[in-house]
Formats: structure tokens, sequence, C-alpha cells
């Protein structure tokens, strides 16, 4: 009878885990959903993947207030994805706010829209939990020789704001979050199209002087880190390298992007006006407008910690936060 109550205990378990399961990234750039299973062994197999550029964020650099229009958007494909991910059967759908929402003062207005729509209220995280979360979605899919060999800085550069994990020996050391996104950048530095040699001074001049004041950087610098990055000005940038016709996540995680590569882009993008960069393979259409001051941040980041490349993962807060769920850490 003992062995018998074993079995259905561990049978019980496995059902837990390979259950279907949403997470809901409701960024300040990109609203983007993930339905997938989380196996016994803690595998995370996706099932259906969606994103959307929406904007939540614009013109917060103004006034720390999410406009109308922009919220209208945001609601209308959180509804969308919800439905999707109701329709393929998920018994837990989670959706987590980050950056413009935690900032802005009409974020309960906001909130009561979604729950209102969907039924469904959101979680708004601090920027050190959402570090946190982004870290874990990371170290699922990097080999072990990355991840435990050296220090390793994990940066998550999103439309809001920036968060860093330091992880020494696999675990997380330290996590920050920097008030600076690609979507305050541009929208606070880049008016002419393409930017002129001004804004771009400004552009560089402004991230210098943020991340110049971050201890955890120069911490980062003198260990010799290893550098990752993770959302989607990584992963666009590691796409337009390879020069992908259709992006594939697989062919991106622990894709090395040399700080050459980076250099090139950047030369590329800065001249070309909007209508010729949304034509680049690679570049996702919505985010051409927003990658100069993306890749302005990348390579700020790979100067500031004196490292020649920077490994993408495609995963980052979307599988943490169905991971954190399924597989509680200790």
């Amino acid at each position: 009878m003992f062995f018998y109550d074993i079995i259905c205990f561990i049978n019980i378990i496995i059902t837990m885990t390979n259950r279907c399961l949403a997470a809901i990234d409701i960024g300040s750039q990109t609203i983007r959903l993930l339905v997938a299973q989380i196996k016994e062994n803690g595998c995370l197999i996706p099932l259906y993947r969606d994103r959307a550029i929406v904007r939540l964020g614009e013109g917060m650099h103004v006034c720390a207030m999410l406009q109308p229009r922009a919220i209208d958007r945001a609601v209308a494909c959180i509804e969308d994805f919800v439905n999707k991910a109701r329709a393929r059967q998920a018994v837990h759908i989670f959706s987590v706010c980050t950056a413009c929402v935690r900032m802005a003062c009409n974020a309960h207005e906001f909130l009561e829209r979604v729950h209102k729509a969907t039924k469904i209220m959101p979680r708004v995280v601090s920027g050190d939990e959402e570090a946190r979360l982004s870290l874990r979605g990371v170290l699922s899919v990097l080999e072990r020789s990355i991840t435990h060999v050296q220090p390793l800085l994990v940066i998550d550069i999103g439309g809001g704001s920036t968060e860093c994990a330091y992880v020494i020996n696999g675990k997380l050391h330290t996590a920050i979050s920097l008030p600076i996104g690609v979507i305050t950048l541009t929208d606070k530095h880049i008016a002419h199209d393409p930017p002129t040699l001004d804004e771009l001074r400004a552009l560089e001049h402004d991230i210098e002087t943020q991340l110049g004041n971050i201890g955890l950087l120069e911490q980062a610098c003198q260990a010799h880190c290893i550098l990752a990055g993770t959302a989607g000005t990584a992963t666009t940038l590691a796409a337009m390298d390879l020069q992908m016709s259709i992006y594939d996540p697989e062919r991106i995680n622990g894709y090395r992007l040399s700080l050459q590569a980076v250099e090139s882009l950047w030369a590329l993008l800065t001249t070309l006006p909007r209508a010729r960069r949304i034509h680049l393979q690679g570049l996702e259409p919505g985010r051409e407008t927003v990658i100069i001051s993306g890749t302005a941040l990348v390579r700020a980041f790979m100067r500031s910690t004196d490292t020649s490349e920077m490994i993408i993962s495609d995963a980052g807060l979307l599988e943490g936060i169905l991971l954190d769920y399924a597989l509680p850490q200790t």
C-alpha cells in the first residue's frame, strides 16, 4: 500500500509540472506571450509564442503617466494574448508589468482596465525582482561552462529600464535596475531621421554618465566577467548579425555577438533613415525607431566591462516567470 501511495504521489507531481502554463510580459516597448509546459526534470517546453511592439511607455519621459492611446493599444494586445493562452488550454496565466507601469502615476487605472478586459490582474514587479526572474530564464538555456566558470553579468535592456544581474558560481550575487531604456533614451535624444551627430553624442554622453556611476560594472570589469544579454535589443542585434530572414530562438541562444559586429551595426544604423532601416534583415518591424538607442546601450556595456563579446539568450523574463511558479527555488 505504501508503494502504491508513492507512485500516486509521483504521478500527481508529474501531472502538475507537465500542465500548460502561460506568461505575459507587459514591457515598456514590447508585450510578449509564452505558453509552455514545465517537465518534472525542470525542462521548459515552449508550445506557443507571440509578441507585439506596443510602446506602452511612449511619452513617459515628459511626465510619469501612461498615455491614453498607449493604454488602449496595450489592453487590446493583452486581451488578445489572454484569449490565445486560454484557447491553448493554459491552466494558469501569469502577467507581469515592468518599468513603465511601476513608474506610472496612473498605473492603477491601467491595471484595472486590464483586469476588466481579461479577469486577470497583472503583477507589478520591482526592478530587482525583474532582474532575478530574467536571470532564471537566461540560466535555463545557457551552458554550465558559461554560467559557472567565471563571474557572469546578465544585461536585460528594456524600454523603460535596464536590469543587471551579477552571478558568481551560478548563483545570483547582486541585482540592480537602472532607469534607462530604449524608449526613454530615444524620446529624450533622437528627433531627426536619421539622427544628427549632436543627437548621437548627447545619447552616448547620457548613457556613459549613468553607467559611470554604477559600481557593479567596475566590479564586473575587474573580475573579467562574461557578459550576457537578453530581451529585444540583444536578440535583435544577434539576428541582424546572423542576417536572419526568419527569427530562430535556437540559433540565438548562446550566440556570441562580438563588439566588432556591434560597432559595424552602429555605423550602419546611425546613417540610415527609418524607412531604410526597417528593411534590414533581422530587424523586427516596429523596433527600427529604438534600435539605435539599444545599440548604444550594448556598446556602452561592452566597453564598461571591457568585454569583446556578449553571449545572447532568447530566454529571459517569460521563462523565468513560469519556472519560478512551477519550480520555486528555496
